[in-house]
């Protein structure tokens, strides 16, 4: 009998999104080391920045689809996997430039 395998339980994206705030404010410790006479490495903090990246662009496709995020590591990837609107209204396309994103559903 072959095994059916069961498709993964959505993760709650308020845990997503606090881990990528907990990513982004280790960052900003790192950012200061990076800065430092006896370190100056900033390899440790772009490493922690992509793991937010890669939670904060996860914790939208949940909210998007409301099931669990792709098992994906390309920001390229998971940016095209967003729904078009969620890419718009973080991305201006003539400038590229970012918006702040924050999350205002309260409801699961």
């Amino acid at each position: 009998m072959p095994k059916v395998k069961l498709p993964k339980p959505t993760p709650d994206y308020r845990k997503m999104y606090q881990l990528a705030e907990h990513y982004s404010e280790a960052s900003r410790i790192l950012e200061q080391q990076a800065k430092g006479k006896e370190w100056g490495c900033s390899a440790p903090q772009l490493l922690v920045d992509s793991f937010a990246v890669e939670l904060y662009l996860k914790c939208l496709f949940v909210l998007d689809t409301n099931i669990a995020p792709l098992e994906e590591h390309n920001w390229e990837k998971l940016f095209d996997s967003l729904l078009s609107h969620t890419q718009t209204s973080y991305v201006t396309p003539s400038t590229e430039s970012y918006a702040p994103i924050t999350f205002c559903r309260t409801s699961t």
